[in-house]
């Protein structure tokens, strides 16, 4: 260590001002030496340099500590926003929802009307259009009541907008075909028995197809009789194995009824024969009447047999004989034996 010896100062030039000055210590060669006024300009200096680290270390901490309080609030502002709007329209969300699945699960039952592909005794009978158009009503207000809370999702940041068109479009189309469906005066299916057993017809013993009316109503005797004296359902030829019984009830039946007058397919059943097929209609006066329009073969309208429509009496354990509802001279139709069922078809 250097004696410091205020008798015998060592001479040299200031490193900052060039100044010849004393300092209390011999000098190594290549040492920065000061005088005394630029050594204390350089520790002020320092203390100043030191200080505005110091400072700007300061306000680099408080800078960090406010950027981490920014972020927790902005954090903060976030959930309360996503928690408020969550709390909006969530339960709007949920209607919606609701309601469409009301809706849809009303249109299930409505296609199990549009879907219909086999007879049944009550098809578009006048209890089935009702029904029906019932669960029409009922989705249609679904349907509307679900587009309206739809309506006040529009401006949910989070639901999907594609979801609401798309329900939208479905029910507008959903609901057209469902009352295309109901106001469709005619409809074609096939023939069925209470036991889902088709009906087979000729030729190629294909399943029978019937069309069914809806603006149908049963007639009085003298309407049913003025109409079966017109049709011409009798004049067709019966061709064994081609174009038996069961085509000429289900053509008896569709033009009754495309003229209005509600017709019944009805199968009979015989002791001595697979069976039959004729037609009834329920008469506003004079009750049930069957018609059995099978028409002749071709030796029978040979022989001069006359094409003429017949009623019978049907009933359990009688003889099924037919009588000419418009009586023909010299002609009488025989048994066809016992019969032993009689079932409504449609």
């Amino acid at each position: 260590m250097v004696q410091y010896d205020r008798c015998h100062p060592f001479y040299t030039n200031c490193y900052k001002c060039g100044r010849q000055c004393n300092v209390p210590f011999r000098p190594r060669l290549g040492q920065r030496v000061y005088c005394q006024e630029c050594f204390e300009y350089i520790k002020a200096k320092r203390k100043i340099r030191k200080a505005n680290k110091r400072t700007l270390r300061q306000f680099w901490s408080i800078g960090v500590k406010l950027f981490y309080v920014a972020v927790i609030i902005a954090i903060l502002a976030f959930l309360a926003i996503a928690y408020t709007t969550y709390s909006k329209y969530q339960p709007m969300i949920d209607d919606y929802n609701s309601k469409v699945a009301d809706m849809n699960a009303v249109y299930d039952r409505i296609t199990a009307y549009t879907n219909v592909q086999k007879s049944s005794q009550d098809y578009l009978s006048s209890a089935w259009l009702s029904n029906f158009k019932g669960n029409i009503d009922e989705y249609q207000a679904d349907g509307i009541n679900a587009t309206i809370a739809g309506e006040l999702l529009l401006d949910c940041p989070y639901y999907d907008k594609g979801a609401l068109q798309a329900n939208s479009d479905n029910f507008n189309v959903s609901l057209e075909t469902a009352l295309e469906y109901y106001n469709t005066p005619s409809h074609t299916v096939a023939l069925f028995n209470q036991q889902d057993d088709a009906y087979e017809a000729y030729p190629g013993g294909s399943t029978v197809q019937i069309t069914v009316y809806r603006d149908v109503s049963d007639p009085s005797y003298n309407q049913l009789t003025n109409f079966l004296y017109s049709d011409n359902t009798v004049d067709d030829t019966y061709i064994p194995g081609s174009y038996v019984c069961v085509n000429f009830a289900v053509h008896l039946y569709e033009n009754a009824e495309s003229h209005g007058i509600r017709a019944h397919l009805i199968d009979i059943g015989l002791d001595n024969s697979p069976g039959h097929m004729i037609d009834a209609f329920d008469t506003t006066d004079r009750g049930i009447i069957y018609i059995d329009a099978t028409g002749n073969t071709v030796e029978q309208k040979m022989r001069g047999s006359p094409s003429i429509p017949t009623t019978v009496n049907v009933a359990v354990g009688q003889n099924y004989i037919a009588q000419y509802l418009f009586p023909s001279g010299g002609w009488y139709c025989t048994s066809l034996g016992t019969i032993n069922k009689v079932e409504c078809v449609i």
